[in-house]
C-alpha cells in the first residue's frame, strides 16, 4: 500500500523558482508527519497492538521529496503488509484452505502470540494450560475449545473459525492525514524562511 504527498507546480511558481527547495523540503517532511501520525495511531489509538507487524510496516525511513517529471514535488510511505490496506477501506477476507482462526481474549492470555495459532494449540495443548482440545462445530463454522487440567474444569473457547470474515474501515490513515493537515502551512512557512535566512546569508541550499 502506497501513500503519497505531493505539492504540484502551482504552488512552486507562486513562491518562485528560488523557493523550489523549500517546497521540496516541506514535502518530504509533511511525509514525515503523516508517517509518525499513523505509528501513533496503529500503537494506541485505533487499532489493538498484536504483532506489530503493521506498525513495523510503516516504520521505513521516509525520502526527502523527488522531482515527480511534471514540476512539483512528491514523496511515498510505504507498507508490505498486505492487510495495510483493508483496515484502513475495511472488505471482507474468504478462507482459503483452511478456516480463519480469530483468537478469543482467553487465547491472547494463555498461549504465547508466537504460538497463538489453531494447529499449534491443537498439537500441544499444554501451550493454553489445557489437557485437550476439541472442534465444536456451530452455524457460522466452529470453534476451537480448550478443557482446562483438573477434574471437571469448564471448557473455554480459544479459536473461532469463520469461512469469511468482515473487517470494519478503521480510517488510521485518513485519520493520520486530517490529524496532520493543519500544521502543513506552519511547515510550509518555516521552510520556506530558512530558505530566505540561507540566501540572506550567502549561503547555498542544503541538498
Amino acid at each position: 500500500m502506497n501513500l503519497e504527498v505531493k505539492i504540484d507546480d502551482r504552488a512552486i511558481k507562486f513562491l518562485g523558482e528560488s523557493l523550489g527547495e523549500a517546497v521540496r523540503r516541506s514535502v518530504g517532511m509533511v511525509g514525515k508527519a503523516v508517517q509518525n501520525q499513523v505509528l501513533l495511531n496503529l500503537q494506541s489509538r485505533v487499532l489493538k497492538v498484536r504483532s506489530g507487524g503493521l506498525i513495523n510496516s510503516w516504520s521505513a525511513h521516509v525520502p526527502d521529496a523527488e522531482s515527480d517529471g511534471k514540476g512539483g514535488w512528491t514523496t511515498t510511505l510505504k507498507s508490505n503488509i498486505a492487510y495495510a490496506a483493508i483496515h484502513e477501506f475495511g472488505g471482507e477476507i474468504v478462507m482459503k484452505d483452511k478456516f480463519l482462526t480469530i483468537p478469543t481474549s482467553e487465547a491472547d492470555a494463555r498461549v504465547p502470540y508466537s504460538e497463538r495459532t489453531a494447529p499449534r494449540v491443537i498439537d500441544s495443548p499444554g501451550l493454553a494450560g489445557c489437557v485437550s482440545t476439541f472442534f465444536l462445530p456451530t452455524s457460522f463454522g466452529g470453534m476451537i475449545m480448550g478443557r482446562l487440567a483438573g477434574k471437571g474444569a469448564k471448557p473455554i473457547p480459544l479459536f473461532i473459525l469463520r469461512e469469511r470474515v468482515t473487517i470494519p474501515p478503521r480510517r488510521y490513515i485518513t485519520l493520520s492525514i486530517q490529524q496532520v493537515i493543519p500544521g502543513i502551512p506552519g511547515i510550509v512557512t518555516a521552510q520556506v524562511a530558512e530558505v530566505v535566512r540561507e540566501k540572506a546569508s550567502g549561503g547555498g541550499a542544503a541538498a
